[in-house]
Order: C-alpha cells, then structure tokens, then sequence
C-alpha cells in the first residue's frame, strides 16, 4: 500500500468508529493536526505508530500495510475476556458509548485505570449483594 492508501484507510476506519482526528492524536500523543498529517498524505505513520493504531483498533497490522485484504476489526479484544463477557458488553452497550469509553479511559494513566477497574468491581459486587 503506498501512503495515499494508507491515508484513505487511517481516515475511513477512524470515521467508522465515531472518532475524531483528536481522539486519535491524544490515543498516539500527537496533537490533531499531527494525526490530520497522517491521513492528508502529508506524512506516513511510523511503523510504532501503526502498531499503536493496530492494537487501539483491533485490526491486524498487515492489513494496515497492504499484506492482507482481512482485517479482523472488532470493538474491543477478546484475547482479555471471555465470548460470554464478550457478548454481555455487546449486548449492554452501544457501539457509539462503547467507542466514546475507550477514548476517554485511554486518557488516563495507569492509576486512573484501576480506580476505574476497582470501581467496576465494586459496583458489580454490590449488585450481586443485593
């Protein structure tokens, strides 16, 4: 894929997941004008920078260069969780909350993650409590 391709693609997948030019810049530390760069053909990703966005979308990091046609999008990795947990966020959320959630808890740092993580829990014992 040469960079023009690999522009067109950046931006189609990010407007297919309901993100904006700044959601994904604060996800790769760049600022909005930096990603914009990416996805006008002005520059071309680093190969770190791919695999940040392979992981963050889920997609193979082949198909982002062009070695494959499949890119095995998914919301969210099923590698951490199980099909059933899977399905249950699936099912309980939508696609436009689940997007804005993995925006905003990428912009915390680690603390903040398991505060979040912590605070899940416990809301989940206190449902089976009752």
């Amino acid at each position: 894929m040469n960079k023009i391709n690999i522009s067109t693609l950046l931006k189609n997948i990010r407007i297919a997941r309901n993100y904006t030019q700044q959601d994904i810049g604060a996800i790769l530390n760049l600022s909005r004008q930096g990603y914009a760069r990416y996805e006008q053909g002005n520059c071309s990703p680093s190969l770190r920078m791919l695999e940040e966005l392979s992981d963050f979308y889920n997609i193979s990091l082949d198909y982002f260069i062009g070695y494959s046609n499949n890119s095995n999008i998914s919301l969210i990795s099923t590698n951490d969780i199980s099909k059933s947990q899977y399905s249950a966020i699936s099912n309980a959320i939508n696609t436009d909350e689940l997007n804005k959630l993995l925006v905003d808890y990428s912009k915390l740092n680690s603390d903040e993650r398991n505060d979040v993580q912590l605070y899940i829990s416990h809301k989940f014992q206190l449902r089976h409590k009752i």
